[in-house]
């Protein structure tokens, strides 16, 4: 292939030598004529083709690549180069050159065809070519590399995607992390796979359950579900069963257990044995028991009272009365008998209504503390002298120093006796008048 710039000046120098010799209006005439001589040396489908070849077609793929080689070749046969270059002298060069003079005029076209590079041109009607090819090119199945495709700014419709299976699907309101079909959306229902969880679930038409039905939570026992439920329930029992089936039923436990006893320790409060070796279970607090064996123990706490009689709270005992007035408080009929504290440091054993205390041993009254604050005593004993009263004198033997006072006092007459020992009494104490 010839250089272009060689060619182009001696195309330059016979063209300059044509216009000297020629008119004004010979000049476009002459330069197309000398213009398509001169591309007869130029292999001008091997300068388009290294055009399209370098600039245009690394950015396709090898189909690509290959169609537009096709397609550019039967285009550059129709390509009117020699035209573009006289069109350029028409309007740019000849227009510029009427007004001035033959000299003016060669060194005008002189300069001015010296600035033409046909290259130029012929790379300018590849582009243009390649250009309007490329609008109406049907590109074959996967021949655009993805590096090509500008993603910040693509955009897929929707109505654009139809089949196909696609893979790690996320959006703004959808995950998809499954590994094989889960959900299959049909128009007459909707089909999981797997499990369905959800933080609420809302239906507002008929739904059938098939298997178990587990619910961890609390129904509301307020709900139209729970109250219906209930109805159908006691509805459908009532229906079945009446009294007298309950009555056919609980004589044929009783029967059982009259026949085989029961096993307590098979009954089970709070998940607990009711009886275990022998023991209540702890959780029972609460009994209506109204006989029990002996117990070798018994703890009460709070207000107690035993078949009406006994009545122990708040730290005071009332027998035959549940309104103790003192530690120890007793009632027969009507005499009331205290026993507690009178004051600081100071005790109390009596009666508080007006009635007579008598102390009693072997069934003999001892000791009688009178309402009026007098003491009646039967026989005293202070020390080892022991005092009695008696209307005579003693004659038995008692021990000595036993007193033994007069009953009968009269002028002259002693206030009592004591004993000597040895059934000796001597008088004392003689009353003078």
């Amino acid at each position: 292939m010839i250089s272009l710039n060689e060619t182009s000046q001696q195309f330059i120098k016979s063209l300059t030598d044509s216009f000297l010799a020629s008119v004004l209006e010979q000049v476009q005439q002459e330069a197309a004529n000398s213009i398509r001589e001169k591309m007869q040396d130029f292999d001008m489908p091997a300068l388009l083709q290294e055009q399209i070849t370098n600039t245009v077609v690394p950015f396709f793929t090898g189909e690509v690549k290959k169609k537009m080689e096709q397609d550019v070749e039967a285009r550059l046969a129709e390509a009117d180069v020699v035209s573009l270059i006289n069109k350029h002298i028409v309007n740019v060069l000849i227009p510029r050159m009427e007004t001035q003079s033959r000299d003016q005029i060669v060194a005008e076209v002189t300069q001015r065809l010296s600035a033409v590079n046909i290259a130029d041109l012929a790379k300018q009607q590849a582009t243009i070519i390649v250009k309007d090819m490329i609008k109406e090119l049907s590109f074959p199945d996967s021949s655009i590399p993805g590096q090509a495709v500008n993603t910040a700014t693509l955009q897929l419709s929707g109505n654009n995607i139809a089949g196909g299976i696609i893979k790690n699907l996320e959006s703004t309101g959808i995950q998809d992390s499954a590994s094989r079909c889960q959900v299959t959306i049909l128009d007459a229902a909707t089909v999981f796979e797997n499990r369905l969880v959800a933080t609420g679930l809302e239906i507002t038409g008929d739904t059938t359950f098939k298997g178990k039905v587990i619910i961890e939570g609390d129904l509301p026992t307020t709900s139209p579900f729970v109250s219906k439920l209930v109805d159908l329930v006691t509805q459908s029992f009532n229906d079945k069963y009446d009294e007298g089936t309950f009555d056919q039923y609980c004589d044929r436990v009783f029967a059982k257990m009259i026949e085989e006893g029961v096993d307590a320790s098979v009954i089970t409060v709070n998940d607990k044995p009711l009886v275990e070796d022998g023991k209540l279970a702890g959780s029972i607090v609460n009994s209506n028991l109204q006989t029990v064996g002996a117990l070798k123990e018994l703890q009460v706490i709070g207000e107690t009272l035993l078949d009406q009689t006994l009545y122990a709270s708040n730290r005071r005992v009332g027998i035959n009365t549940v309104d103790p007035e003192s530690a120890l408080d007793i009632w027969d009929q009507e005499v009331q008998i205290i026993a507690g504290k009178k004051q600081q440091d100071t005790a109390i054993i009596g009666t508080a209504r007006n009635q007579k205390l008598i102390i009693s041993a072997n069934n003999r009254d001892q000791l009688t503390v009178n309402t009026d604050g007098s003491v009646s005593v039967k026989s005293l004993n202070i020390g080892n002298a022991n005092h009695t009263s008696s209307p005579f004198m003693p004659t038995d033997n008692r021990a000595v120093a036993s007193v033994v006072w007069n009953e009968s006092p009269v002028l002259g007459g002693p206030i009592g006796w004591v004993s000597l020992g040895g059934a000796r009494w001597a008088p004392f104490g003689i009353i003078n008048g």
